[in-house]
C-alpha cells in the first residue's frame, strides 16, 4: 500500500477504487459553497461569485464520480444511430 502511495496512486485505502482527490474536491467545494451561501444570506453581494464557482465545481466533480461508477455497458455513451433512407429527418 505504501508503494502505491509513493507512486502517486489516487486509489489508496480499504474502500476500493475510490478517487480520493475527487472526493476531497467535492467536500471542499461543498464547504466553500455553504460558507459563501451563508455570507450571501448575510447581505454580501460579492459572495455570489465564489458561491457559483464553488457550486459548479461541486456539481462537476460529483457527476464525474457518478459517471465513473457506472458500468461500461450502461449504454449511455453509444453514438446516435444513423437515420435510414425511409426515415425523415
Amino acid at each position: 500500500m505504501l508503494d502505491r502511495w509513493r507512486s502517486g496512486s489516487d486509489t489508496l485505502g480499504p474502500v476500493g477504487n475510490v478517487l480520493w482527490k475527487s472526493v476531497a474536491t467535492v467536500v471542499g467545494a461543498a464547504a466553500v459553497a455553504l460558507v459563501m451561501l451563508w455570507v450571501v444570506l448575510r447581505g454580501r453581494a460579492w459572495a455570489w461569485i465564489p458561491f457559483i464557482i464553488a457550486f459548479g465545481i461541486f456539481v462537476r466533480e460529483l457527476r464525474y464520480l457518478q459517471r465513473r461508477r457506472r458500468p461500461p455497458d450502461a449504454r449511455f455513451d453509444e453514438p446516435r444511430r444513423e437515420r435510414g433512407p425511409d426515415r425523415r429527418a
